[in-house]
């Protein structure tokens, strides 16, 4: 109704693709875990699939939660960049609790959200 087709990916709320973003809940030993990369792999992929079989015009977005479930800011910050700066997405949703929180760990603590 709209005039467009899309997605929101689910990467918020300790759903699989925040899991898998985790370095806390992902202890895989493949190449789905580990590094910032590796962890990040599988929610790149999706996006990738999803573009190809729909092509340029279907909207991709991604909620993501960048805070709890094990989720690092400073990592969620590198591969939200790399994920934009390639056109995986057409927007980001993020899921923030209190956007004037204070970051509690981590590279931004004593920040800000």
């Amino acid at each position: 109704m709209a005039g467009f087709d899309g997605v929101a990916l689910h990467g918020a709320f300790g759903w699989v693709l925040s899991e898998f973003m985790s370095p806390t809940l992902n202890t895989r030993t493949d190449r789905y875990g580990g590094s910032v990369e590796n962890r990040a792999r599988l929610t790149i992929e999706v996006m990738q699939a999803i573009r190809e079989v729909c092509g340029k015009d279907f909207q991709i977005g991604w909620r993501l939660s960048v805070e709890r479930y094990g989720l690092r800011l400073e990592d969620l910050r590198e591969i939200a960049a790399h994920i934009l700066d390639r056109e995986f997405i057409d927007y980001l949703d993020l899921a923030l609790w209190d956007s004037a929180q204070i970051v509690q760990e981590g590279a931004f603590r004593g920040q800000t959200m």
